[in-house]
């Protein structure tokens, strides 16, 4: 599952990493 979001103007893709329990951003 791949979510894109947009911090100020910056997009990024967000996916969940079930080993640490968090969501992990990547910026495109």
């Amino acid at each position: 599952m791949m979510n894109t979001m947009e911090f100020n103007g910056y997009k990024a893709v967000i996916q969940y990493d079930p080993e640490i329990e968090m969501f992990r951003g990547e910026f495109l």
